[in-house]
């Protein structure tokens, strides 16, 4: 991922709304953190290291709770799992909720880059009795998540009680994710050719493969998949733009799994483009979780299965070489509730 993406991506992920604004001040105080730690890595001449967690990385952490509670550390009285699906969860104990209450908004060290419920978070999970492993601040790198919550990485948004309607947040740019790019290049490029060897059809714009609507993908995978059925052996026998037709429609079937109808085809190749991203941050397998300064969490699990939804188109788009994608809609609904 180059300077560009992780730029975009991690300014996205540590605002507070996944939309940020280079008006808003906390959003531009965000933004010139992590042109700092860019900086600072250009300035060494290094590669972009693989993701790892310090053992050392909350100190500051325990600093700031120490502070906000005169020195001491409260204990956490409540036992609390963390989840290992979509799910959601409340803490019962009255002391608990009302410490956690305290730390939900706290940014240590004045950081910008510290999102709403981190600490409040990591206070809960490391400090009660139940030992789940390592709990640790990994705002070690610009890709990483914010916590590691024992065997679990996460990433912690504060949408709840926010007054925030959407949950779509971006991840980034796409203008490197070349295979990717090219399906779409080539879908849209089949869409504009049935559309010019119909008189009946006119062609209002031509659609490009970083900036589209939903209803133009779908209305070009329609083509696609209409013209999968078709014998253009004989003509590209004679005509080389047949061949190539022909040879871009295999492309789009094989790369999209040979899909049923056209709104799947769409749902399958945002799909591919949206796991590279989300496989970055916070990772398959892995957390996102949406908490309010009660502690009530609702827990999104980043698996393969929900980026292969057949109704993907509604949730993933691309505008201007961003992608943006809503995580609640594609990883479901909160289903149960555990303590």
């Amino acid at each position: 991922m180059n300077i560009v993406d992780r730029l975009y991506t991690e300014w996205a992920w540590r605002s507070k709304t996944g939309l940020p604004d280079i008006k808003n001040p906390d959003d531009k105080a965000i933004l010139d953190s992590i042109l700092e730690e860019l900086g600072a890595e250009d300035d060494q001449n290094t590669e972009p290291q693989p993701e790892t967690t310090s053992q050392d990385t909350g100190d500051d952490y325990d600093e700031a709770i120490k502070k906000e509670f005169d020195g001491e550390i409260p204990e956490v009285l409540g036992l609390y799992a963390v989840p290992d699906g979509t799910t959601s969860t409340s803490i019962k104990n009255s002391t608990d909720k009302t410490n956690f209450k305290r730390l939900h908004s706290i940014k240590p060290g004045g950081n910008a880059t510290i999102g709403k419920g981190e600490l409040a978070l990591y206070w809960l999970y490391k400090f009660q009795k139940s030992n789940i492993g390592t709990v640790s601040d990994n705002r070690g790198g610009v890709d990483n998540p914010d916590l590691q919550l024992g065997d679990k990485f996460v990433e912690v948004k504060a949408y709840k009680g926010s007054g925030k309607t959407s949950n779509k947040i971006k991840l980034g740019g796409v203008s490197k994710q070349h295979k990717s790019i090219g399906l779409f290049k080539a879908i849209f490029g089949i869409g504009a050719l049935t559309k010019f060897f119909n008189p009946e059809e006119k062609l209002k714009k031509v659609v490009l493969a970083n900036n589209f609507l939903p209803e133009e993908l779908i209305s070009a995978c329609n083509e696609v998949f209409r013209l999968k059925d078709v014998d253009l052996s004989e003509l590209a026998s004679e005509y080389p733009i047949f061949k190539n037709l022909e040879n871009n429609i295999n492309t789009v079937l094989q790369l999209t799994d040979s899909p049923e109808s056209g709104q799947i085809m769409a749902s399958r190749a945002l799909g591919e483009l949206a796991k590279i991203k989300f496989a970055s941050k916070p990772g398959i397998d892995q957390l996102i979780v949406d908490v309010d300064s009660d502690g009530n969490a609702d827990w999104f699990k980043v698996t393969n299965a929900g980026l292969k939804k057949d109704d993907l188109y509604k949730h993933v788009t691309i505008n201007n070489g961003v992608l943006t994608a809503d995580y609640k809609a594609i990883f479901g609904k909160v289903e149960s509730e555990q303590s």
